[in-house]
């Protein structure tokens, strides 16, 4: 399980339980006793600490959306703060789309974390509004804000967009990734990794274009 808990902690149990399970099969496809036989609990305890599925599965997004935008967000303070009165965009969007590429190759879940984010965006979602506070708008706050630190000139609203465009872009290459690799030459996983930062940041910077402004 990717969190230390104490034996006697049976909240964090079954969070980490139940995020396993949603991860491997999908919500519709976990049962409530399932998730309380592998913790060795009653059906009881979701029901003191979570009161119903549902509030569980949004405990387990919540956890794991937060714990992506701390990684995020995290990534772009790094690129600024060695410039915090003029940063360089370029370094700020490559330590950002990096930061998701470095998940794919230290995570084997991050497929099945996006997948989740995906799910959590369609008409019978059970929690978009999570992925947009407690991921989407903390994350593309702080790189709009670091966007008009570099290009101080452009509007707020540009730099949101710009700020959108950048995730989607990083979103689309992961997933298609594969398909992507028999349409160019690559030597390894690793060089096809930096085309496509190096592509997303160029691209970026043209939309983005500090110097038009």
């Amino acid at each position: 399980m990717p969190y230390p808990i104490h034996p006697k902690d049976t909240k964090a149990l079954l969070l980490n339980i139940a995020e396993d399970m949603f991860l491997a099969r999908g919500y519709e496809h976990v049962r409530v006793r399932d998730i309380t036989d592998s913790a060795r609990v009653n059906v009881a305890a979701i029901n003191y600490h979570f009161h119903s599925k549902d509030n569980l599965y949004r405990a387990v997004l919540r956890r794991l959306f937060r714990a992506i935008a701390r990684r995020r967000i995290a990534c772009i303070d790094r690129a600024v703060e060695h410039q915090p009165e003029a940063p360089d965009l370029v370094a700020i969007i490559e330590a950002y789309v990096r930061s998701f590429f470095d998940d794919v190759s230290v995570s084997a879940d991050h497929k099945r974390h996006l997948a989740l984010v995906y799910s959590e965006m369609s008409p019978d979602a059970i929690a978009p509004d999570l992925v947009v506070s407690e991921m989407a708008t903390p994350i593309n706050t702080r790189l709009r804000q670091a966007i008009l630190q570099a290009c101080p000139q452009i509007s707020e609203e540009h730099a949101t967009l710009c700020a959108s465009s950048i995730t989607g872009q990083v979103l689309h290459f992961i997933f298609m990734r594969d398909i992507f690799r028999s349409m160019i030459e690559s030597s390894s996983d690793e060089d096809l990794i930096n085309f496509i930062i190096r592509h997303i940041t160029e691209f970026s910077l043209r939309g983005i274009d500090c110097s038009s402004v």
